[in-house]
């Protein structure tokens, strides 16, 4: 359940991000192998992701393609995985440290990519949690996406999706729980559902753009060759 309205803001600023490509996505199911409860997160998951497990953990990938040109980093105080309990969720990412945070993942894409970011999912420990916002934002700091004063059930997960995705060079997701104090640790993040796109820095010429181009380079190389002759 939300308690406000979500403020959507991606169309504006994506508008202005010339993108092209088929788009690739990968999704983090903190699936990871040979830890439990508390251990933190190997902060190499979810870099890079080119098949469907690593040496760290796994992955789901729904017929799109992998993110070999993305880094995931757990911006928080102590990324720690956990197993079960956080509404009907299992393994996700939660900051072990009380009354800290906030609970951050920030996904960066190589030079001459963006990211895109499809949805994610948050869970509670127990009991219903309301965090103070959900926020989105890109390298320089616009803010994409945000809701505020959002409850956390702790039976059903809420699912954040987006009709259009966002995009950005990289994309920050912050959940701020401070205010839960010592019940901060008992929001968590999972399913995070996120694509890779090719920037294109200048447009690709027209089909009869390109057929003069054409036709000049041949009349180059047949001046070139008569001077030869």
């Amino acid at each position: 359940m939300r308690t406000l309205k979500s403020t959507l803001m991606a169309g504006v600023i994506a508008a202005g991000v010339g993108i092209a490509g088929s788009a690739s996505a990968t999704l983090l199911t903190f699936d990871l192998d040979n830890i439990g409860n508390f251990v933190n997160i190997n902060q190499n998951y979810g870099d890079r992701v080119t098949a469907l497990s690593d040496a760290i953990g796994s992955y789901g990938e729904l017929g799109e393609g992998f993110t070999g040109n993305v880094v995931a980093d757990f911006g928080t105080v102590d990324p720690a995985l956990w197993t079960t309990g956080y509404s009907d969720l299992t393994n996700v990412f939660f900051d072990d440290a009380d009354s800290q945070g906030p609970l951050e993942l920030v996904l960066t894409a190589d030079a001459g990519f963006s990211v895109q970011l499809f949805d994610f999912d948050l869970g509670a420990f127990g009991a219903d949690r309301t965090v103070t916002s959900v926020r989105v934002t890109n390298e320089n700091n616009d803010l994409l996406y945000e809701s505020l004063g959002d409850t956390i059930s702790g039976a059903t997960h809420s699912d954040y999706t987006f009709t259009s995705p966002l995009v950005g060079q990289s994309l920050r997701i912050t959940i701020d729980q401070i205010a839960l104090g010592a019940s901060s640790d008992d929001v968590a993040l999972d399913n995070v559902r996120f694509g890779q796109i090719v920037n294109v820095s200048q447009p690709v010429p027209e089909p009869a753009t390109m057929t003069l181009l054409g036709m000049g380079i041949v009349a180059m190389a047949a001046r070139s060759r008569r001077r030869k002759a």
